[in-house]
């Protein structure tokens, strides 16, 4: 039920379109669970500055903190040999098609 729960808080600052009142308080949620670590500010990929979040020691999301959205999140420890990582561009509802972006 903890991971339930810790898991369905993160999704909804990256993996479902809500509203930024309904990603603000799942950050702070979130920032709450005990399996939930602070990295302080960290870079992703690009050089974007956030809210470093360490889930269950082995998920990393880095978190823009004026609009909860997650930059980037990484999949696995340091350590780890499969480690995946995604980077965030844009993210919101369309009705058009979507397009690989330029380079940064």
């Amino acid at each position: 039920m903890e991971d339930a729960a810790t898991s369905t808080l993160s999704a909804l600052l990256y993996a479902v379109p809500v509203s930024p009142k309904v990603r603000a308080a799942a950050f702070r949620a979130l920032a709450q669970r005990p399996d939930v670590t602070s990295e302080g500010r960290v870079k992703d990929a690009r050089g974007r500055i956030g809210q470093g979040v360490t889930i269950g020691g082995a998920f990393h999301l880095i978190i823009d903190p004026k609009t909860a959205f997650v930059l980037q999140e990484t999949a696995g420890t340091a350590r780890s040999p499969k480690r995946a990582s995604t980077l965030y561009y844009e993210v919101g509802w369309t009705n058009t098609a979507p397009h690989v972006p330029g380079p940064a």
